[in-house]
């Protein structure tokens, strides 16, 4: 008898790769999305990837490009701004950093994302500090929207990056 107890179990489906919206919605469905062992070594891969080069540039682009845009940051004093601004770009940076994770681990094609890496973003947004609940929203559509724009080609960046500020 081995060591593990072996079911058939399918290839899990790959979810739609959708551009996250402002207003919450874009993420992966819950109930595909779920925590797993796999999900956490996921986060852990996507956490020590996110100072890496791409999802630092990533991450500073969108953040800049968010700010002006974000009613607490333009209502906030002058000494929350740096706070704000630093946990926005972490979330992004975080997101994008589970990009690069899921491009080198996963077979996601274009316009795929792998249930595994879904529970791993809901992780992230799980993990995010409690805030007020415009901003946590802002915050964890910051998780999604660096994971998103971490999955384009970097011709593509461009064109995501005002997408997904229009949304």
């Amino acid at each position: 008898m081995g060591l593990f107890t072996r079911r058939a179990r399918p290839a899990p489906a790959r979810l739609p790769l959708l551009l996250p919206r402002r207003d919450g919605t874009g993420w992966p469905d819950p109930a595909v999305a779920r925590p797993s062992f796999e999900a956490s070594t996921y986060v852990a891969g996507a956490l020590r990837q996110a100072y890496e080069p791409r999802p630092s540039v990533l991450g500073e682009l969108l953040v800049d490009a968010l700010l002006p845009t974000v009613p607490e940051a333009v209502a906030a004093p002058a000494e929350d701004l740096p706070h704000l601004r630093k946990l926005l770009l972490t979330a992004l940076r975080s997101g994008a950093g589970m990009a690069v994770v899921e491009r080198a681990s996963t077979a996601s094609g274009p316009g795929e994302l792998d249930p595994h890496v879904a529970g791993g973003l809901r992780q992230l947004q799980r993990e995010l500090p409690a805030l007020a609940p415009s901003l946590a929203r802002t915050a964890a559509w910051c998780v999604l929207a660096g994971h998103y724009l971490g999955r384009q080609a970097p011709e593509d960046v461009p064109n995501a990056l005002e997408a997904l500020l229009a949304a």
